[in-house]
């Protein structure tokens, strides 16, 4: 992986609060989290980010994501972890969650929430492994008729409460070819991402403002309280 690649304490390690991971999705950033972030009740939760070159495959991707959250519990022992995905960070944490539930490993993972996530894959995707003449890996994984989406919802048991949060655009009427102005609601609401979740809720944002929602954070905190211990 790239340079900088890495999970990152937004502060020093505190063993008294939850770490929330936060996964980023295609050419984005940790900083696309920060209204979320600057939400969190310090007193109780601690921001950890991963940054990773959203070029590289998603399965290289989850991976890595795994091998930095072991590194982390056994050398912090940390007890308890949120993870909230946006994006294509979803898939990402989607695939880690399928690696450690197939080793009965996901004990210390509280919850998922999943935003505006690309379960079904992406049709651009496609495109560009059909026409462009370089292709990301990434896009191959993407790629709705790839052996990736396909097997994304194989392993369903032992994983943690998932809330999956999708976005659509309010303008018009919501439907099947609706989308939140990047992803296909559709994708969002894949029929097995939906049975695996905990709960669905949906929201009249874009893709990039149902970060900054007020009503969202608060449904993901609720959501965290629901199952701590």
């Amino acid at each position: 992986m790239a340079r900088n690649t890495g999970l990152y304490f937004l502060t020093p390690y505190d063993a008294n609060k939850i770490p929330v991971v936060f996964v980023h999705g295609m050419d984005s950033t940790a900083l696309d989290f920060k209204p979320l972030i600057d939400k969190l009740d310090n007193s109780k939760y601690q921001a950890w980010v991963l940054n990773y070159p959203s070029a590289v495959s998603l399965p290289l991707i989850s991976k890595g994501l795994a091998n930095m959250i072991h590194k982390e519990m056994v050398e912090n022992k940390v007890k308890n972890i949120h993870i909230v995905a946006h994006s294509m960070g979803g898939l990402v944490v989607e695939d880690y969650l399928n690696q450690c539930a197939e080793g009965n490993n996901c004990q210390n993972i509280l919850s998922f929430t999943s935003i505006s996530s690309p379960f079904s894959g992406v049709a651009s995707a496609k495109s560009g492994v059909e026409y462009s003449p370089v292709v990301m890996p990434a896009w191959r994984d993407l790629n709705p008729e790839s052996e990736f989406i396909r097997t994304l919802f194989n392993e369903r048991s032992n994983k943690p409460p998932h809330l999956l949060l999708f976005g659509y655009d309010g303008k018009g009427a919501i439907n099947v070819e609706s989308n939140d102005g990047v992803i296909d609601l559709s994708s969002q609401l894949r029929q097995e991402a939906q049975q695996q979740a905990t709960k669905v809720m949906g929201f009249n944002e874009g893709h990039v403002s149902i970060l900054s929602s007020d009503t969202i954070y608060q449904e993901i905190e609720a959501f965290w309280q629901s199952y701590e211990h």
